[in-house]
């Protein structure tokens, strides 16, 4: 395991090493042979990072380089958020044993024109037509400035989610319902009742088949017993999940 001083190094490291990848990418493409250098000297800095880690995440929050949980300033890495920001990629997550070739392949869907993309129906419908295998994108908007070091209190996927809707990296204001309940019913085209958003989490377990019943025909009645838990499950939903087309 890394500590934050090394993962903030050895992240730093790589995305200056993926900035060059992405700079060659815009005049040429990554199988072009004017790549192979940077494609392979990036490749090798994640390996040295998704050994240790498992998995490692690397993109831009708040005007910030985010490395895992860790935010970070670097003013050095500003051409690559700005690539970022014009395709709509908030982030990247790398799992452990990627190969060369399947990273290569990832940078070839991420490093294509904005406009190109765009047309695909953006960043997140444009990589799940061409996933491969190891990587995941997590698609964002344009955050608010900040310069100071951080860190993020949750779940990474959830806090974009939460940008991408107009949010500011959190649940809604006046909410007390876990996050990823709010996703669902955002999804299900469901109004949220100001009563239940004002009111504590015990009392809102009864109307989860209520309010979904529009969205969720459902033909045999199902037992108030079964309703409260409900929450609970969607509680362990991932964002994703109720992203999906």
């Amino acid at each position: 395991m890394l500590d934050k001083n090394q993962l903030k190094i050895l992240g730093l490291k790589y995305g200056r090493l993926l900035q060059s990848a992405f700079r060659i990418a815009n005049m040429f493409s990554v199988e072009h042979r004017a790549a192979d250098a940077a494609v392979r000297q990036s490749y090798d800095s994640l390996n040295e990072l998704v050994k240790q880690t498992q998995q490692f995440t690397f993109g831009f929050f708040d005007h910030r380089v985010l490395l895992n949980s860790l935010l970070t300033p670097d003013k050095s890495l500003a051409t690559l958020e700005a690539d970022f920001s014009r395709r709509g990629l908030g982030a990247v997550v790398f799992s452990a044993g990627i190969t060369l070739g399947r990273y290569r392949n990832a940078l070839a869907v991420i490093t294509a024109s904005a406009e190109t993309i765009e047309a695909g129906g953006g960043m997140r419908k444009w990589f799940s037509m061409r996933a491969v295998e190891g990587v995941r994108v997590i698609a964002a908007r344009k955050g608010t400035t900040a310069s100071e070091e951080g860190e993020f209190k949750g779940d990474v996927e959830s806090q974009f989610a939460s940008q991408e809707m107009g949010g500011g990296g959190g649940p809604p204001a006046g909410t007390n319902l876990p996050f990823t309940l709010q996703l669902l019913l955002e999804a299900a085209a469901c109004k949220m009742p100001q009563a239940v958003t004002a009111a504590p989490l015990g009392r809102c377990w009864n109307w989860p088949r209520n309010l979904l019943k529009p969205a969720f025909p459902v033909r045999k009645k199902i037992p108030s017993s079964r309703c409260w838990r409900w929450p609970e499950r969607w509680r362990n939903l991932s964002p994703t999940f109720c992203s999906r087309p």
